[in-house]
């Protein structure tokens, strides 16, 4: 399930919000009559809370995100409700209910990975990368310090460039993630990201100065 963690969170965020619209869609369609929405109803809430638990018993917590429980607990409704034939049914069943009690695992985990402050997330991670490239860029700053501009003898202030910075072999896509709240949040427990470009700036003056003072900052 690597392609799961591999989704970017605005885009799953949607995509849940999309399938429960859908599939609520096919329940009004399935169950137009008062009979079918009962029993409809009540398959969705069988599916729902074996998901829901399900979910639960992978995060060790009861503050799971609803989007999976619900798809599952309206496709399961859907499918039971459609199927004539009991054995059938019972399998459908059976087969649904497992395969979103899978999919709510991994999409609990998929989120707690992405939560803000968590060591997955990607605040974490971008972060990670940032302080790894100024690492990087300190390192090897007796490769970079050649490329810096001067003026009478002493290092200008300035941004170190990124061919400089590929030449020294370090790579310059840094950035810095925020993540925040969207409206789905409450729904799919993903977070809205906004991503801010940084540069690796350096107050210059001598090389030992000019190398101590390298920093992170937003680069415009």
């Amino acid at each position: 399930m690597d392609w799961l963690k591999g989704i970017e969170p605005n885009v799953a965020g949607y995509a849940s919000v999309a399938a429960i619209a859908v599939l609520a869609l096919i329940m009004f369609r399935v169950a137009r009559r008062i009979v079918q929405l009962g029993y409809f109803v009540l398959y969705f809430f069988i599916g729902f809370g074996i998901v829901y638990a399900a979910s639960v018993y992978a995060t060790r917590t009861i503050q799971v995100p609803l989007s999976m429980p619900i798809i599952g607990g309206l496709a399961f409704a859907a499918v039971a409700n459609a199927i004539r034939a009991r054995l059938m049914r019972i399998v459908s069943a059976v087969m649904l209910i497992a395969l979103f009690s899978l999919a709510g695992k991994f999409w609990s985990e998929y989120t707690v990975a992405h939560k803000p402050g968590g060591d997955k997330s990607a605040v974490a991670e971008n972060q990670r990368l940032a302080m790894q490239g100024l690492s990087a860029a300190k390192g090897e700053f007796d490769a970079i310090v050649s490329s810096l501009p001067k003026k009478d003898g002493k290092i200008e202030p300035g941004w170190v460039s990124p061919e400089t910075l590929r030449k020294a072999g370090i790579d310059p896509s840094l950035q810095k993630v925020d993540e925040k709240p969207a409206w789905h949040t409450w729904l799919t427990g993903l977070y809205s990201q906004e991503t801010e470009d940084l540069g690796i700036w350096t107050d210059g003056g001598s090389p030992e100065h000019a190398k101590k003072t390298l920093k992170l900052k937003p680069h415009p």
